[in-house]
């Protein structure tokens, strides 16, 4: 009687635990480019700005944008411009460090934060993360392209929310002036 108790006892526990696993996971990542989403981002974010303040380390933060994604959508159809997506997540995740923080914010919007990285390693990163997504795009002959407003942070006196509206708006800025650029600039 007591083993059959324990036998069901832990069958029950270790599938409470899969199924915890599991939803934990999902409260965290994207669901279509299993990516960090924006919430787990800000968490993430928040641990690495306090651990800049306290080792004073520079880091950079860099706001990428699909330029054209909408005219994807259109002449393509929604199941090639999610497909791309993912393509683009995975490139980018392929191409980055383990401890870089990588995260969908909405739509074809991403965000991506080099921790303890200068303006100089971070220009070169942004520069060869830009180049090899292009490149996996037009292999599929996509009219689309990147946008990527980037700060690298020597100051760390700045909020969170703050220092993502600085990046955003120089991504803006590369739109306005004609897209598929990179604006990066230290702080």
């Amino acid at each position: 009687m007591r083993f059959g108790y324990f036998s069901l006892h832990s069958f029950f526990m270790s599938r409470f635990l899969e199924m915890y696993k599991k939803v934990k996971k999902e409260s965290l990542t994207d669901s279509l480019t299993g990516t960090t989403n924006s919430r787990f981002f800000y968490i993430l974010f928040e641990q690495e700005l306090l651990k800049a303040k306290r080792n004073k380390k520079p880091f950079t933060l860099a706001y990428i944008d699909l330029d054209n994604f909408k005219s994807m959508n259109d002449t393509f159809g929604h199941l090639a411009g999610d497909s791309l997506l993912i393509k683009i997540a995975q490139t980018i995740k392929k191409n980055i460090r383990e401890t870089d923080i990588f995260a969908r914010i909405a739509g074809d919007e991403f965000v991506l934060l080099l921790p303890e990285t200068d303006y100089n390693l971070s220009d070169n990163i942004l520069k060869r993360l830009k180049d090899v997504v292009v490149l996996e795009v037009k292999k599929n002959n996509y009219p689309v392209t990147l946008s990527i407003g980037a700060i690298t942070f020597n100051r760390f006196d700045y909020e969170i929310n703050e220092m993502i509206k600085q990046t955003d708006d120089l991504m803006y800025k590369i739109k306005r002036e004609g897209k598929n650029n990179i604006e990066h600039s230290s702080m």
